[in-house]
């Protein structure tokens, strides 16, 4: 049976005064990348995607070389669009802000897109990548937010919580074509 693996990328390295689109992964996110493709080697992945995002693209990078398979950019699996999104010192002002915008998605209230925008580019983005491969399981690499809208949206789950429970890296997997929950790490250490 064919799966779709939603990665959440590895560790990163928060700057303040940059935008998150820019951040890059901590020697740490490497081990822990090499004991995710262990925990997924069950389900004979056959390709890798990821935005170009630099910790979300090397995420996949070492996701696909530790599996031994190909890795390939989609643009449209990048991160919510936050360019203009402030960089929280408190966690939880960062957390009151996504909880927001994940209140009322319909609304832009953090960043230049609006929560729903993001969770249709997305799931179409997605739907192309697996009709490109039939009967195959593929893997997606992702921020934390956009995997959080795509799965709890096919799954019933809880937005909110769910993404409060990702830790770096985390994924979920479903099951194809239905995107029935199978699995979900909330954080591989």
């Amino acid at each position: 049976m064919p799966h779709l693996v939603v990665v959440r990328h590895s560790i990163s390295k928060p700057v303040p005064g940059q935008s998150a689109h820019t951040w890059q992964l901590t020697p740490e996110a490497h081990e822990r990348v090499a004991e995710m493709a262990n925990q997924l080697l069950p389900y004979s992945i056959t390709q890798v995607y990821t935005s170009a995002e630099p910790k979300i693209h090397a995420t996949g990078e070492l996701l696909a070389s530790a599996l031994g398979i190909p890795c390939d950019i989609a643009p449209e699996l990048h991160e919510t669009r936050r360019e203009t999104a402030p960089y929280y010192e408190k966690i939880e002002d960062f957390w009151a802000a996504i909880e927001a915008a994940m209140a009322q998605p319909d609304a832009v209230r953090f960043g230049e897109e609006s929560f729903d925008d993001a969770y249709h580019r997305m799931d179409m983005c997605i739907q192309n990548l697996v009709a490109a491969h039939p009967e195959q399981t593929i893997a997606v690499v992702t921020g934390g937010v956009t995997l959080s809208l795509f799965v709890s949206r096919k799954s019933g789950q809880d937005v909110y919580s769910l993404w409060r429970s990702l830790g770096m890296p985390a994924y979920t997997v479903l099951s194809l074509p239905d995107y029935d929950l199978v699995e979900l790490v909330a954080e591989v250490k």
